[in-house]
């Protein structure tokens, strides 16, 4: 395809562009593109972006043991995630 053709006379046509891109016609995408507000995170100008965002999250236990060391009372705690 011709990069200076209208994209519709190629309706329903599988085509290839290889064409140069102005980087002034670009949008330019922030966090709030992808919903989030707050402080500028980041942003970028770019044909397509994809934001992938993971979060972890785990389980604290405490486990206490108490037991006589002479004439104390110790209290010993371990901790599983």
């Amino acid at each position: 395809a011709k990069c200076d053709t209208s994209p519709g006379s190629y309706s329903g046509s599988l085509v290839h562009f290889s064409c140069p891109l102005n980087a002034e016609s670009l949008p330019k995408w922030t966090a709030e593109s992808f919903g989030v507000s707050g402080d500028q995170l980041f942003s970028t100008n770019a044909v397509k972006i994809a934001q992938r965002v993971e979060m972890y999250q785990c389980v604290e236990d405490v486990h206490t043991k108490t037991f006589k060391q002479g004439d104390r009372t110790v209290e010993e705690k371990s901790y599983t995630y």
